[in-house]
């Protein structure tokens, strides 16, 4: 048997006759139990972007982490946070809402990968975002106090379903 790298989407295998298994290494076993893990890299061969377009608040991070895990392939964002440019396989934004945007090569992206989740816990996700910003916390790291949720759904919530409304019907 020989093992092969299939270069399309960086899968790993073993081929033996007419046999056939595959898989992508995330991690290289080391020889003292330990593991080395493999970092994301840029395609090499003509791709595809998508979109990974989703409302702030469903998940748009932990799907960026995901397709980098499962692809080994690089991701990027709207606002190019990480200088990747062109070199990536989905562009995670939030477009139409306003912490979104379209990228100047948006007429060359003709697939989307979209994240919906249900608005009564998208929501408040956001606002927990926009509360942690606003104080200077970790992102991810709390939930706001009840009465600063309170404060802000009375005052934006209707404005915040409305623009999760234009969000679906956009994708």
């Amino acid at each position: 048997s020989v093992e092969v790298m299939h270069n399309k989407f960086g899968i790993f295998g073993r081929e033996e006759g007419a046999q056939h298994r595959r898989r992508r290494r995330l991690s290289n076993a080391l020889p003292n139990g330990g593991c080395e893990i493999t970092w994301p890299q840029p395609p090499k061969k003509p791709f595809e972007t998508a979109y990974a377009a989703s409302y702030p608040g469903c998940g748009a991070r932990m799907t960026w982490n995901l397709v980098e895990a499962l692809t080994g392939l690089w991701t990027g964002d709207d606002w190019d946070s990480n200088n990747r440019g062109k070199r990536v396989v989905t562009i995670k934004t939030h477009y139409p809402h306003d912490a979104g945007k379209l990228v100047p090569w948006d007429d060359n992206i003709n697939r989307a990968l979209v994240i919906i989740r249900n608005p009564m816990h998208a929501i408040p996700s956001f606002f927990n975002h926009i509360y942690e910003m606003k104080n200077h916390l970790p992102v991810h790291s709390q939930r706001a106090p009840v009465d600063a949720w309170i404060e802000w759904r009375d005052r934006l919530a209707a404005i915040q379903i409305s623009r999760f409304e234009k969000f679906v019907d956009y994708w």
